[in-house]
This record gives C-alpha cells, sequence and structure tokens, in this order.
C-alpha cells in the first residue's frame, strides 16, 4: 500500500451468520481520485460501502482511512468520527422531522429496560408516546455510537424489567396496553438472538424491579392491578423460578435497584399514590433482606435533614463502589443527584443531571461511568445520552 493512499481495505469479509456476502476484498484509493465500485445486483456492493462507512462490522480484514485503522473486527471507529459520509440510494430521512429529530428517530421513548453487559449497555422496549416497542438497541460505551440489534420476538411492551447474568441480558413482565405480561427472555449478544425462557411464576405485572446477582436474577415489586412486594429468583441454569423471601416494608411499583459488591440495593417508588422511604439490602447469600437508613428525613439526627430522595421511575448506576440515582419524578420530573456510600448508609446530593429533568429513563454503567438515556418530561420523549 502507498503512502498516498486515501482509502485501503485489506482483506475485507463480511458474513451474515453462515453466509458470506464479502469475500476477501483488498483495494485502495489514492487521495484526489474517484473510484468506481461495479458489480450485479446482490453481489455485496452495498454492504461493502456500509462496512467502509462503519454502519456494520467486519468479521475478518481491516479498513484504513488516510493509514488510519478505522475497522476490524475487535474495534469499529463510529460513522460520524471517520470524516466520511455515504448517500443511500434510497431517501433515508422523514421529509415531516428536522435533522436532529431523523438522526434520533427510533430512539425517542420513555419506560423502556436496560441491562449492561461489558462496555455495551442495551436498550430494549419501551413507549413513544403512541405505540409499545420491542426493538433492542446497543450502545458502545468505548465509541460512542449505537447499533441495532435483534428485535425482542415477543409482545412490544412498556415497564418491563431487565438484568444481566453471566454475559446474557433478560428481559420480562412488561405491560402492552391491555395486559399484565410475565413471559421472560433471554438475549446473547454474542450470537444476536433471544431465546424464551420458563414464564416468571408470579403474577403478570409492570413497574416491577429487578437485578443481577451473581449466578441468578431476581424480579419482584410491581403492580398487577394491586400494589405487590412479592420476589423471585431465577436461576439460567436450571431455566427455572424460586420464590424467595419478599422485600420487607411497603408494597411498591417504580423502585429503583442497584447492586454493589453482590449486595443489591431497592429503594423509592410509590405505595397506593405514596412515595416510599424505606430502603433495603439483600443477601443472596443469606437470602435475607436488611432495612437501611429511611431515604426522607425521618430521624432525630441531623444526617437527614436535606435528604430529598424519595421518588418513583427513577434510575441508578454504580461508579467505584457507589450508588447514584437520578431523575424519576414526585410531583414533578426531577433532575436532581443523589451519592450513596454504602460503608457508612448516608446519602450525599450531588451535581445535577445534565439534561433536561425526566422520568421513566434508563442507564447504563461500565463501572468507570454511569449514563442515562431517553424517558419523558409530560409528553414529550427523549433520545439523547
Amino acid at each position: 500500500m502507498t503512502q498516498s493512499a486515501h482509502l485501503e481495505l485489506d482483506g475485507i469479509v463480511q458474513r451474515y451468520g453462515t453466509h458470506t456476502v464479502v469475500a476477501g476484498v483488498n483495494f485502495q484509493v489514492e487521495s484526489g481520485r474517484i473510484a468506481c465500485l461495479l458489480g450485479p445486483s446482490g453481489c455485496g456492493k452495498t454492504t461493502l460501502l456500509r462496512c467502509i462507512a462503519g454502519f456494520e462490522p467486519i468479521a475478518e480484514g481491516e479498513v484504513r482511512i488516510k493509514g488510519v485503522s478505522v475497522t476490524r473486527p475487535d474495534f469499529r471507529m463510529p460513522p460520524e468520527k471517520r470524516r466520511i459520509g455515504m448517500v443511500f440510494q434510497d431517501y433515508a430521512l422523514f421529509p415531516h422531522l428536522t435533522v436532529a429529530a431523523n438522526i434520533g428517530f427510533g430512539l425517542a421513548r420513555s419506560d423502556a429496560s436496560s441491562f449492561t453487559i461489558g462496555n455495551k449497555g442495551y436498550l430494549v422496549c419501551g413507549y413513544d408516546g403512541k405505540k409499545r416497542l420491542s426493538d433492542l438497541w446497543e450502545y458502545d460505551m468505548e465509541q460512542d455510537f449505537w447499533t441495532q440489534k435483534a428485535s425482542m420476538p415477543g409482545t412490544a411492551r412498556n415497564s418491563a424489567v431487565a438484568f444481566t447474568v453471566n454475559g446474557k441480558g433478560y428481559l420480562g413482565t412488561g405491560y402492552d396496553g391491555e395486559n399484565y405480561l410475565k413471559d421472560f427472555w433471554e438475549y446473547d449478544p454474542t450470537s444476536n438472538q433471544w431465546t424464551q425462557q420458563a414464564d416468571y411464576p408470579g403474577s403478570g405485572r409492570y413497574g416491577a424491579v429487578a437485578f443481577g446477582v451473581g449466578n441468578k436474577g431476581y424480579i419482584g415489586c410491581g403492580y398487577d392491578g394491586n400494589y405487590l412486594k412479592d420476589f423471585y429468583a431465577f436461576n439460567p441454569a436450571s431455566n427455572s423460578w424460586e420464590q424467595i423471601v419478599s422485600i420487607g416494608g411497603s408494597k411498591r411499583m417504580g423502585a429503583t435497584s442497584f447492586v454493589i459488591d453482590n449486595v443489591a440495593y431497592v429503594l423509592c417508588g410509590q405505595n397506593n399514590g405514596e412515595y416510599v422511604d424505606d430502603f433495603w439490602k439483600y443477601d443472596a447469600q443469606s437470602g435475607q433482606w436488611t432495612q437501611l437508613r429511611d431515604i426522607a428525613d425521618t430521624s432525630d439526627d441531623d444526617y437527614d435533614d436535606e435528604y430529598s430522595i424519595v421518588r418513583t421511575n427513577g434510575v441508578a448506576f454504580v461508579i467505584d463502589g457507589a450508588a447514584y440515582l437520578s431523575c424519576g419524578e414526585s410531583g414533578s420530573v426531577r433532575s436532581d443527584s443523589w451519592k450513596y456510600y454504602p460503608t457508612t448508609d448516608l446519602w450525599e446530593n450531588v451535581a445535577k443531571f445534565k439534561g433536561t429533568a425526566r422520568t421513566a429513563t434508563v442507564s447504563f454503567s461500565n463501572g468507570e461511568r454511569g449514563y442515562v438515556t431517553t424517558g419523558k418530561s409530560s409528553t414529550y420523549r427523549f433520545d439523547d445520552i
């Protein structure tokens, strides 16, 4: 390859499943030159262009722009950072939407579900104000771009719950506009496939809370026409459920959870129109719930005098052994954020969420950074992150 090459393709292979659509393509385009890619319909021209532009990964080979590697099987620079563009054969825009709305189309929603696997966050299902959704989007926290993945095959829904166990994502419960759901699904990011698992054994519900600890996942609380506090554990190895001890304190829907050092924490939510202030942790090894300090000013001590933590439909994530709670609603949408220290069982008011105040949002975290995306304020649905 010459030093003047603007674009270099070295052994590019792309496959869909077992079908190879691009097989070992090599060429270069020097700066200032125009190249034309010819071939019959279906030979892989568009696929190759999408690989160059960064819209698709590759199975083998490397793409370089001005000598810089932008695509390999283990790496893909986001399309917007490549300083190249692709003009589609057919219009890929909605003429009634703005540029910003076209870019964000497909992501704007509230009441979605999320789970994290490594440095990838997954956003699935939700409600866009007109219809329930079943699509799945993968967010690369290192490269800052989204990729659409295989849609969840079950009923489109909002207000479902999700968790991660052993590198796979799990989704269940929710509401389809008429029914409280209890079906349960497993997502394998390696194969990009969903598999239906044993139904959730509790009543169909929405607004539940979930978390993964060790080799099991847990779902409880929510609303099925009544407020709930029962809990069940799922074992992926046996595809089976087991009822565990119910959370203490209040029944609730719209609660928030997080996990630190294999201990799960559940807080917030509402019960019959009241925002609950009791806070609990669950030790999976002992199978016991332990009540922590309330998240409202309920004591005679000074530590909780400024607490304004209670809310429903907030989000939480963990960074460096501390939890962060933000967004949600309690009479109005929230943007205040609180940091929790498990060693002291105390909360600290920290910097506000920088986006617009919102509720029914989701979050991701890789342990070093936290991300908040989608959600709503009144009837407006967000697509920012």
